[in-house]
């Protein structure tokens, strides 16, 4: 089977970058079914050392940029009345976590977003859902493991086990296809009753 993409360099933190990537996204393709945000950014520190600019930067690309692609994408789904919006936001958007407090800020601002949205967009047909991670080794994780095992006086590899192991009942890191699968779940025809929710891929670090 033949499949078709378009790759377009965008910031999600600039409304006039976004609205050309959709506008682009509708050149090639006709119309928008499903729109899935998952651009993110991570720093660690205490709230009396953390900069104001990073607290910015973290919520301008993780908050910000869920609202500036949802906002140039719904008037096209309300348009054809039907769409599937699934934002990504994160074990830290369902519990804090010390060090974390302006990512978990991002993180919990996404989750309540999402639910306000899906029922904005309910009547359209239009479904918003959440889907949060847990530990997962990319480039994200191998940069907290780093800063956590210095903290630890622990190797980076170390670190990461020792996180898993603390922290995950099911003892083992969740996966890039993990997320993916869920995703796929919420984008198919098998999720059109769900709106609102936010699913936790996290190996049961997060249970509610």
């Amino acid at each position: 089977m033949t499949r078709r993409c378009l790759a377009v360099r965008t910031d999600v933190t600039s409304f006039e970058s976004v609205q050309d990537m959709v506008r682009k996204t509708l050149d090639e393709f006709g119309k928008i079914d499903v729109l899935v945000n998952n651009a993110g950014v991570v720093r660690i520190g205490l709230v009396e050392d953390f900069s104001v600019e990073e607290w910015d930067r973290i919520m301008d690309v993780n908050a910000k940029g869920v609202f500036l692609c949802c906002k140039s994408v719904i008037p096209h789904m309300k348009s054809q009345r039907s769409g599937k919006i699934i934002n990504i936001s994160s074990s830290s958007g369902r519990s804090g976590w010390a060090r974390y407090g302006a990512y978990c800020a991002s993180k919990f601002a996404i989750v309540g977003f999402t639910q306000a949205l899906a029922k904005e967009v309910a009547e359209y047909n239009i479904t918003a859902n959440t889907v949060c991670p847990g530990i997962i080794y990319t480039d994200m994780w191998k940069y907290l493991s780093e800063q956590f095992g210095n903290l630890r006086s622990m190797t980076p590899q170390a670190s990461f086990d020792a996180l898993v192991q603390e922290n995950i009942p099911l003892r083992k890191p969740q996966t890039s296809e993990d997320i993916a699968r869920a995703v796929h779940f919420l984008a198919s025809s098998e999720a059109d009753s769900i709106t609102g929710i936010a699913l936790d891929v996290s190996g049961g670090q997060i249970m509610r």
